[in-house]
Formats: C-alpha cells, structure tokens, sequence
C-alpha cells in the first residue's frame, strides 16, 4: 500500500481525486444532508402551516401571499449575496453560519406576535435557506471526487427531500394540539433544531482544500488533505493511485494562487462554451421553482379554499408530500 502522502506539488484538486471513497466523505456527506435537511424543512414547512394559519385567522389569504413571497424573496436576495461570500469567508464558516441564520430566524418566528414579525423573520430566514442552497451543493463538489460526485449530491438531495413527508406530518399531528402556545409554533421550533448542530459541525467538518488553496493558503490546504490521506491509508485495504499529473502546479500557477486566486468575470458564464449551460440551468430553475416550489407551498391552501377542512388539507398535503424523496433515487 501507498504510506506516502502525495507531494505539495500537486493540486489539491488532484489528491481529493485520487482518495479512495471512505469513512470521511461518507461522514462528511452525512453532516451535510443534515443542513440540507433542516433547508429543505424551513422551506416546506410554511405550505403546512400556511393552512393552519389562516384557518385560525392569524393570517387572510393576502398575508400568507405576502408570507410566501418574502420567504421566496429572501432566498432570492440571499442566494445572489451570502452565497458567493462563500467565496471570500470559506465553505465551512459559510455553510455553518447559513444553518444559524435560518434556525435562528425561524426560532424567532415561532414566537411572532403578529403577522408582520412573522412575514419579516420568513424574510430573514429565506436569506439563509437560499445561500445554503448554493453553499451545500459548492462544498460537496468540491469535496468529493468527480467519479462520484452525481451520485454523494444525489444522496444529499435524498436525505434533505426526505424532511419534506415529515414537515407534513409534524404538521397534521402538531396543528391541531396546543401545549403552551399553538402547535403551529411548534413546527417552526423544530425547524429552528438546525442551531443545535452548529458546534458540532464547526468541529467535525473541514474546510474545503479547494477553496484554502484558491486563496493562497496552501499551508492550511496541505495540512487538511495530509490528515485525509493519513485517515484513509488506515482504512483503505488498496494502495491511492497517484494524483493527475496534468493537475502538477506550474511557477505561474503558483504566484497565481498565492496572490489570491484567479478571479473568473461574470460573463465567462455567457461565453462558448459556458453560455448553453448557463441558460438550460436558468430555464430549469426558474421552472422548478414554479413548478414544483411553488405549487407545494399553494396545495394545502388551494385545498382550504375549496371547501375542504383543515384536516383533510393537511392530509392531502402529507400523501403529496411522500413522493418527494423518490426523484433523488432516480
């Protein structure tokens, strides 16, 4: 077996890629899907209580469509600025103070005395639903080798579409009960758990060797990616196969990286042969978030208006909400 650790020559693109798939990424993809779980739970949890809500009058139907739309809103602004500041302050700390922001902000939600504290929290709380969107899926392509890339995002997806079924029922069993304040209230707690985790997080995930790298901190990139290699020569019954040569740093590369990292303009995106990807991606996520976003946080209200009682809503809203971790697995 391969003791050697790969020499600081080379990228530390080139030495994730030679890793073995073990005990780390898998504990790694884990503590992710846990994030990804809690974003995907805040974002579909307002559907269920949207109902609730205006059934007992704490919002009209115009008030749950402002909701709506500053939670959406807030994702959107969060997405353009907090994301990219993963860029400038690290995946870790960006992924971890994402969690926060969105725990905290439906934490304070939960106890909204009116129907404007709570339209403004929604509003806070999307900011960081929608940076941690990008940062999950950042941190995870940079982590993991590209011979499994698909398959580690898909799982993450799995794990987060999961809390979709559980939002509903959490929602049907919690609604109707109140136990020092309304059920309602409660769901959103249980949303806000994601704080819970941050310390945990913060000392078991590392930052990405990537990013270190792109910033001129080779130091900090090396002693990550020698600590992985150490861990994975213990597990690994089978010798690391050398890292790309083609991945060996240059002189130029290296001032490069040390001044900062090149910095790539906007419109690279929109040039050959970016441009197609650029706009089938968009075209897909502005019809996602119609389609599928938009139509989950309106079932259980359209339901309500159509005669149905709130029970019932709910549990058309929980049958729907089944299916939604099938499309990872596919």
């Amino acid at each position: 077996m391969n003791t050697e650790p790969a020499s600081t020559t080379y990228s530390a693109a080139a030495r994730l890629e030679r890793l073995p798939l073990g005990r780390f990424h898998r504990r790694f993809i884990v503590l992710v899907s846990l994030g990804c779980w809690f974003d995907v739970f805040d974002i579909f949890m307002m559907a269920y209580l949207g109902a609730a809500l205006q059934s007992s009058h704490f919002l009209t139907l115009t008030q749950f469509t402002d909701l709506i739309a500053a939670g959406f809103l807030g994702m959107f602004l969060g997405t353009i600025v907090l994301g990219a500041g993963s860029d400038s302050f690290g995946r870790r700390p960006a992924f971890i103070l994402m969690l926060l922001i969105y725990s905290l902000f439906s934490f304070a939600g939960a106890l909204a005395p009116s129907a404007r504290v709570l339209l403004v929290a929604r509003a806070l709380a999307g900011a960081g639903i929608g940076a941690e969107m990008v940062v999950i899926d950042t941190y995870v392509s940079e982590m993991v080798p590209r011979r499994a890339r698909g398959r580690y995002v898909a799982i993450t997806q799995l794990i987060g579409f999961a809390a979709i079924p559980i939002a509903a029922l959490l929602a049907r069993v919690l609604i109707p009960t109140h136990w020092l304040m309304a059920g309602w209230r409660w769901v959103m707690v249980i949303g806000s758990a994601g704080a819970l985790f941050a310390w945990f997080l913060r000392r078991s995930l590392p930052e990405s060797p990537r990013w270190l790298e792109a910033r001129g901190r080779a130091d900090e990139a090396a002693a990550i990616l020698e600590r992985l290699e150490r861990d994975t020569v213990k597990q690994s019954t089978r010798p690391s196969p050398q890292p790309a040569t083609r991945a060996i740093f240059d002189a130029a590369d290296t001032r490069e990286t040390a001044a900062g990292g090149r910095r790539v303009p906007f419109r690279e995106l929109w040039r050959p042969p970016y441009r197609g990807r650029t706009l089938m991606l968009t075209v897909f996520h502005l019809l996602q978030t119609v389609g599928f976003y938009g139509f989950a946080n309106w079932a259980p209200t359209f339901l309500l208006r159509q005669g149905h009682d709130l029970s019932t809503s709910l549990d058309y809203g929980f049958l729907i909400a089944l299916l939604s971790p099938v499309g990872p697995l596919l």
